[in-house]
């Protein structure tokens, strides 16, 4: 056989030219696409698979894919879960707030008009007296007022209605409509509720905010 780069003349069935050191071995056959399963043919790409991932030949060990990402991911997601739990406990949201509240700003309040009209607020401590609760039981809510005179009642008011928390906001809703609602805070340290007051509410009872605190579970 003629060697096809030199044109030296080289023994039958040789695989390069012991004269110019050409090699002319056959050439490895290209890889043929393959059909995927959607029947549609797919390209080899270079230096990997089908899908792209470094092709493993024979006698290599197979290196896994690193799970880090993954892991990391799902590390941030627990640690914002983590978080949030801290700020709804340091909110209050997780407190129990049923119970009895009670206020003595309303006779506190009377005392001090009882002052201003000119009278000697030491004449009424022990003969007038007032009750004022506030009772949250399961969303339920009931506003109870009540005035006494010597011992005796001489008025009484109760509101019923619900109550919802949003965070350390609560508002009360009346079931008699003509009362309307309460908006107040809670404070999970002091287990108090405080109520903002309508300008009408606070010629009423005589303080622009009025303050229950949990006296009983």
């Amino acid at each position: 056989m003629i060697c096809p780069k030199c044109g030296s003349e080289i023994p039958d069935g040789s695989t390069d030219c012991f004269i110019c050191g050409e090699n002319f071995a056959a050439p490895k056959p290209a890889q043929q696409p393959q059909m995927s399963q959607g029947g549609y043919y797919q390209s080899p790409q270079p230096g990997g698979d089908f899908y792209g991932d470094p092709m493993q030949y024979p006698g290599e060990t197979a290196v896994p894919k690193s799970s880090a990402p993954m892991g990391l991911i799902f590390g941030i997601i627990g640690l914002l879960i983590i978080i949030a739990v801290v700020v709804l406990i340091s909110s209050g949201i997780f407190a129990n707030k049923d119970g009895v509240y009670s206020t003595d700003q309303l006779k506190e309040s009377f005392m001090q008009l009882v002052e201003q009209e000119g009278m000697n607020p030491a004449d009424f401590e022990n003969s007038i007296d007032f009750k004022c609760t506030f009772t949250i039981d399961k969303g339920n809510a009931v506003l109870y007022m009540a005035s006494y005179y010597e011992g005796e009642m001489m008025e009484e008011e109760k509101y019923e209605g619900t109550i919802s928390f949003m965070g350390s906001k609560c508002t009360v809703n009346f079931t008699d409509k003509s009362v309307g609602k309460l908006t107040g805070t809670y404070d999970k340290d002091t287990q108090s509720i405080a109520f903002d007051l309508s300008e009408e509410e606070q010629e009423l009872f005589g303080v622009e905010v009025l303050t229950f605190v949990k006296t009983t579970e």
